[in-house]
């Protein structure tokens, strides 16, 4: 009997060896920020669906591998490189790898063309690096179905569900987000987006302080707290000193993207700009106002696929959207930081994004 047992759990092995030795290996880069990470989730989970072996190549200078980690990235491995240094990762150890609009610089295709034996990358011309296969992006359609659209060539914006998005967090830790909201719902606002490099993305901050004024007097019960790293600290610092609203507080520069993880757990909205943790709110389910100033609202936000749940506002200029890798409006600029009034934030004045918002705050409560 005992042999018989140790030749069971030996055919048991084999069976499993041979079953993961027929399964694809396959690679996905994620090189940038954090909306584009999120962004690649539905492409990880058709992979994932596809019993494929996923890995994620993480060499993005803004992600560490805890924020992954703790949002359950569908993948089954993490890979951190640093600064171009592939020792770690033998010749063609996988079948394929995918990399999206972001990922696609010519030092990450030179070394998926090392790692792996097939290149799929998106991207709307190509590099000179033989052997990539470049997928072309269709204009006007959200990143995340272009992404998954990589594998699931026959996907169509009307097929596709935020439900693909969704990130289930490891157990929110109340130790990393202890914020005393006296029984107050709280309210997630971002208020600069892009390092603070991005003109064409971020709203005056005087708009801001009067913003949070007209919400101190509306007196709505809530406490806004206000999230982003430490280039955008000064800026938190000026609305706390001007604003005459009391209900609110600053994390920024304060926490690591785990505990900002939490602090959006615990929201019952996110108000912000494009930026990451749009796109995050997005994947913990949470409601999302976004105001955009150049982007493309077709192309990241997600009021296409639930708009009582998402709403995006943004000027109706004739110059816009000029701000994105495919689509983009020249007619005025054709770099938007160089644009010589950012009219498109500046003509979203207070008093409009304030009846916006407390008409999609009806809608939600």
């Amino acid at each position: 009997m005992k042999c018989t047992s140790i030749n069971v759990n030996l055919l048991i092995f084999l069976i499993f060896a041979d079953t993961m030795k027929n399964k694809k290996k396959i690679a996905v880069f994620v090189s940038s920020g954090i909306g584009n990470a999120v962004m690649i989730v539905p492409l990880l989970k058709a992979l994932k669906n596809r019993d494929d072996i996923v890995t994620v190549i993480l060499n993005s200078p803004f992600i560490d591998e805890d924020f992954l980690i703790f949002n359950r990235f569908p993948a089954d491995d993490i890979i951190k490189i640093k600064s171009f240094k592939v020792s770690s990762i033998s010749f063609h150890r996988f079948d394929e790898s995918y990399l999206d609009y972001s990922s696609s610089s010519i030092k990450n295709l030179i070394l998926a063309k090392y790692i792996s034996k097939k290149v799929f990358a998106l991207r709307k011309d190509k590099l000179l690096v033989p052997g990539v296969k470049y997928i072309k992006p269709e204009v006007d359609i959200h990143a995340a179905v272009l992404h998954t659209k990589m594998v699931k060539r026959e996907l169509t914006e009307s097929k596709f569900s935020l439900e693909q998005m969704r990130l289930i967090p490891m157990m929110n830790n109340p130790n990393l987000s202890a914020i005393n909201t006296e029984d107050k719902k709280m309210i997630s606002v971002q208020i600069s987006s892009g390092n603070n490099k991005t003109p064409y993305k971020n709203l005056p901050v005087d708009y801001w302080i009067e913003l949070f004024d007209l919400l101190e007097n509306d007196k709505l019960d809530y406490l806004f707290v206000l999230i982003g790293d430490k280039n955008e600290t000064q800026i938190g610092e000026q609305i706390l000193a001007k604003t005459k609203n009391k209900n609110l507080i600053s994390l920024i520069g304060k926490t690591s993207l785990t505990e900002v993880s939490n602090i959006l757990l615990d929201s019952c909205l996110y108000i912000g700009l494009d930026s990451g943790f749009m796109h995050l709110a997005v994947a913990y389910d949470i409601p999302t106002f976004t105001i955009l100033g150049a982007s493309n609202e077709n192309f990241i936000g997600y009021h296409k696929f639930n708009p009582h749940k998402h709403i995006v506002i943004f000027s109706n200029l004739s110059c816009r959207p000029c701000h994105g890798w495919i689509g983009q409006n020249t007619s005025r600029v054709s770099d938007p930081n160089k644009c010589p009034d950012f009219n498109c934030m500046q003509s979203l004045k207070p008093q409009f994004i304030y009846e916006s918002l407390l008409n999609f705050i009806e809608t939600i409560e």
